[in-house]
C-alpha cells in the first residue's frame, strides 16, 4: 500500500506542521492509516524475517478495509494497492498472504490471470515476408518467436536517404506490425547493397517506437538482416528483426 499527500498533513511527511493529538498522533492522520501501516508491515517484515511466521492477513486486511469504507472525499490521503502476482514464483511463502488479501477484498479473479506471454523479458525474433507495394511501401506477413510468440500482418514504410541510383541504398523505416495480441511501431535505419540485385542484401537496426494492447509497455531494439530480389516487377524479399524486448507484462489487465 501506498500512501500519498492529500489536502491535510499526515506524519509521513515530516515537512508539513505536525498537530500533535493523543497517543502523539497527527490529528490529521486516522487510525486506519498507523493500522495498515503497521500491520501490513509487520506481516511482511516477519515473512521475510522468519519462514516460520504466520501469514494471517487479517489484521492488513481489517485496516484496508476501513480506509476503503470512508466515503469519496473525506480521506486526508490517496492510496493504491497493488499486488505482484509473479512473486510467487520467487517467494512460495507469500501465496498464503496473496490469496488472503486478494479473497477479502474480493479480487479473486485476478489471482488466475492467463499469461499473455510466454517468459520474460528476452530474446525476440520477427521474420517478415513481404512483397513491394510502390517503390518506397511494403505489405506481408509475419511470425514473431522467443519472448514473443505472434503472428499477423506487416507494413513498411521506407524513406530513401541516398542519392538516387547509389550503392548501397540507405535510409530510414518505420514498420508496422499487428499480431493477435497487439501492435508494434518499430522505426529504424537500413542500408541494401544493390550489387545483386537478384539478392539484395539488406541490414540496419530497429527500435520499438510504440506498442499496444498486450505488449503496450515495451521496448526494445536490435539488428536487421535479410535479402530481397529486386529484378521483380514487384520486389519481395524476407527480413529477420533480431533484439531484446524488455518490460514483457506477465498478465493480461
Amino acid at each position: 500500500m501506498i500512501v500519498e499527500p492529500g489536502p491535510f498533513t499526515t506524519s509521513l511527511f515530516p515537512s508539513s506542521p505536525q498537530p500533535e493529538g493523543a497517543e502523539g498522533r497527527s490529528t490529521s492522520y486516522p487510525a486506519a492509516v498507523h493500522e495498515a501501516y503497521a500491520g501490513m508491515g509487520a506481516a511482511f517484515e516477519g515473512l521475510f524475517a522468519d519462514p516460520e511466521a504466520p501469514t494471517d492477513p487479517a489484521i492488513a486486511v481489517d485496516a484496508i478495509a476501513e480506509i476503503v469504507a470512508m466515503a469519496p472525499g473525506t480521506r486526508p490521503f490517496r492510496t493504491c494497492l497493488g499486488v505482484d502476482f509473479g512473486v510467487r514464483d520467487r517467494n512460495a511463502a507469500l501465496e498464503p498472504l496473496d490469496a488472503g488479501l486478494l479473497e477479502a477484498l474480493g479480487m479473486t479473479s485476478f489471482a488466475t490471470l492467463a499469461p499473455a506471454i510466454d517468459g520474460s523479458d528476452g530474446a525476440v525474433t520477427f521474420v517478415f515476408d513481404q512483397t513491394a507495394t510502390s517503390s518506397t511501401t511494403f505489405a506481408g506477413t509475419f511470425a514473431a518467436s522467443g519472448a514473443v510468440s505472434d503472428s499477423g500482418t506487416t507494413e513498411d514504410a521506407l524513406t530513401i536517404t541516398s542519392d538516387e541510383g547509389a550503392s548501397p541504398l540507405v535510409g530510414t523505416f518505420r514498420r508496422t506490425v499487428t499480431g493477435e495480441k497487439g501492435t508494434f511501431v518499430l522505426t529504424g535505419d537500413v542500408t541494401v547493397d544493390l550489387s545483386d540485385l537478384a539478392a539484395a542484401n539488406v541490414n540496419g537496426s530497429w527500435r520499438v517506437e510504440l506498442a499496444t494492447g498486450a505488449y503496450a509497455g515495451h521496448t526494445g531494439e536490435c539488428a536487421v538482416s535479410g535479402a530481397a530480389d529486386l529484378t521483380l516487377p514487384r520486389p519481395r524479399g524476407s527480413v529477420r528483426y533480431a533484439g531484446q524486448l524488455r518490460g514483457i507484462q506477465e498478465t493480461t489487465r
